[in-house]
């Protein structure tokens, strides 16, 4: 939805052990995880891509992540990366999580009228 944006090697290499990590299995998917990050047992969605560099970075009201999903938690997590990357040299080209948004949007019939469209610039699609 953002970007793509450019980043360092040192980076891309954070997100590829990311990925593996989540992709192992060691670690489960729990929508609230309070009761779980700290056994690190089960992660959710946001906290799962909040920081690269920490597992269980806190986030969202009462460090929870709650309310931080869809285009809410997405948008935090760039603001997350671009404040945590941007000072370490990580993303090699400026991001603004309210200008850079871009998303699609279904539309039933190509002149559909009443489509919710949380997005300034989309692109609409339809089967």
């Amino acid at each position: 939805m953002w970007g793509p944006y450019e980043i360092s090697n040192e980076a891309f290499d954070l997100v590829v052990k990311r990925l593996r990590l989540l992709d192992g299995g060691t670690i489960k998917y729990r929508a609230d995880d309070r009761l779980y990050r700290k056994d690190r047992i089960a992660i959710n969605c946001f906290h799962a891509m909040a920081g690269l560099d920490e597992l269980y970075p806190n986030g969202g009201i009462f460090g929870t992540g709650f309310k931080m999903w869809g285009l809410n938690g997405t948008a935090r997590v760039l603001i997350e990366y671009k404040a945590k990357a941007g000072k370490k040299g990580l993303l090699l080209e400026p991001v603004d999580e309210k200008k850079d948004r871009y998303g699609f949007v279904y539309a039933p019939t190509r002149n559909s009228h009443d489509v919710y469209d949380p997005f300034k610039i989309a692109s609409a699609y339809r089967r």
